[in-house]
């Protein structure tokens, strides 16, 4: 099952970013500097830089999916 987590709520936000609210260190603590992960873009185009890799190879995207590939619950929440 996949995680669509590029899709956007009508406040422009990303799964990506509920992720961040709802304060997964695990995610974070995986980036030495995890704010690398957001690209900030003009206008309504701001988004996560989903190809940006760990020092240990990890994408943005991988560690989204790890982290909720067993909750199913927390998915529905995160993604709108």
């Amino acid at each position: 099952k996949n995680i669509q987590v590029n899709l956007q709520d009508k406040n422009k936000k990303t799964a990506f970013m509920y992720a961040i609210q709802l304060k997964h260190v695990s995610i974070i603590e995986c980036f030495l500097d995890w704010n690398q992960a957001i690209r900030k873009t003009d206008g309504d185009n701001a988004g996560i830089d989903w190809n940006l890799q760990n020092d240990k190879g990890q994408s943005t995207y991988d560690l989204l999916k790890e982290n909720f590939k067993d909750d199913e619950q927390l998915l529905k929440k995160v993604v709108l």
